[in-house]
């Protein structure tokens, strides 16, 4: 019985009687100062009024209030938004748990590519082999998605703009947001909600600031965190000589992977309480981006060059995935000096390695694109599907 729920903007958690309306009359607005207090903005906003107050039974069998009167105007209003950010909640908010997946990632690791080419990855291709559904939850993520994805992208073909500190850009801080709706199976419809956030490297550089925009993190029901292969030395130098003709990015002592994730670990212990003793339950995908320019390091026969099993069974193949994370085990092993591995090792319960390629190409030096090839871009986000349960997996045989 669900009796929390966890608002996918704020990633505060609040009992289920604790919501809020916003008045549905486009004229009954006010000052609201709770969401310019937490997002910056200040504009006249729709009224927000308590929502009624929860009656003995409770306890007992929690419920999320539907509706309550404008306290302004009187007239019924059934759009619920969070008490602590004045967000509009999901309209599945109240009928399903919440399972919110995280995406971070290093400065120049390709996050706002992979962000893109996994929402169309999963419209395309893993609606069909899943049986599910991703809708946009708002005009807002509609707008944000087409204009600062996919368009960019997929229609003019050119790269993304590198993403603004949310210091310097309020609006980094607002995900796009999504439900994922499976349809039939033995355990009838799953709806989990997929908050996308496209936080900047800059905004992983210190606690400090990932304390104060990356809060989600400590509340999702996994991690994928991106990181850039060609940041590591070891990488840089055998790219250098094996394949020169590929563009390495500026070198960036704070986009270090071992450095992200002890913070990323630090951040989750500290907002979770957790003892030293006890490992996060958090499970993690650590993703190593542009696996196509580092593909002289690889072996011919390298799993991570060939094309991933997961949609052609309809269910994660356990066997191609335990392949690849044995082979990209062992590529960080060599590559961070065993700093990678052990801390995962000691901090995690739950944890996996995966490389893809978000473009399947690099952009050439005017950031202009070639076709758009992606291959194992799912991997990561399957896993985490797997892991929660919601998805099933299969050995090949």
């Amino acid at each position: 019985m669900k009796r929390e729920y966890i608002c996918p903007y704020c990633f505060n958690r609040h009992k289920m009687h604790e919501v809020q309306f916003a008045c549905s009359d486009e004229k009954c607005l006010e000052d609201d100062q709770t969401y310019a207090d937490y997002w910056g903005y200040h504009m006249k906003r729709p009224t927000v009024t308590n929502a009624p107050e929860p009656n003995a039974f409770s306890f007992i069998k929690p419920v999320m209030p539907s509706e309550t009167d404008c306290r302004t105007c009187s007239k019924v209003t059934y759009s619920r938004v969070c008490p602590t950010c004045h967000s509009n909640l999901p309209t599945t908010i109240s009928d399903y748990e919440d399972y919110i997946i995280a995406v971070i990632g290093a400065k120049q690791s390709g996050k706002s590519h992979y962000i893109a080419v996994l929402i169309e990855e999963i419209i395309h291709k893993i609606g069909n082999s899943y049986n599910c559904y991703l809708k946009p939850e708002n005009d807002e993520t509609i707008h944000r998605y087409n204009q600062q994805f996919r368009n960019p992208i997929y229609k003019e073909k050119r790269a993304l703009n590198v993403t603004a500190p949310a210091g310097n850009d309020p609006s980094v801080k607002r995900p796009l947001l999504f439900t994922l709706t499976f349809s039939g199976g033995v355990m009838g419809t799953k709806v989990i909600t997929l908050a996308f956030f496209d936080t900047a490297g800059e905004d992983l550089k210190r606690e400090e600031i990932m304390e104060k925009h990356t809060k989600y993190i400590c509340n999702s029901a996994g991690v994928i965190c991106l990181l850039d292969p060609l940041q590591l030395p070891e990488v840089r130098n055998q790219v250098a000589v094996n394949n020169p003709d590929v563009i390495l990015p500026s070198e960036d002592a704070d986009s270090d992977g071992a450095d992200i994730l002890n913070r990323t670990t630090n951040l989750i212990r500290k907002t979770l309480r957790l003892k030293a003793s006890k490992k996060i339950k958090i499970p993690i995908a650590v993703t190593f981006s542009k696996t196509d320019a580092i593909s002289s390091l690889l072996d011919p026969t390298s799993k991570l060059l060939q094309p991933g099993h997961h949609t052609n069974k309809n269910a994660f193949d356990v066997e191609d995935f335990h392949s690849v994370n044995a082979e990209m085990k062992a590529l960080v092993q060599g590559w961070s000096r065993g700093n990678i591995p052990n801390l995962l090792e000691h901090h995690y319960q739950n944890y996996a390695y995966f490389g893809l390629s978000a473009l399947g190409n690099s952009p050439n030096r005017s950031l202009q694109l070639q076709e758009v090839k992606p291959y194992r871009v799912e991997d990561p986000f399957l896993w985490l599907l797997w892991k929660n349960g919601i998805i099933k997996g299969t050995e090949r045989k």
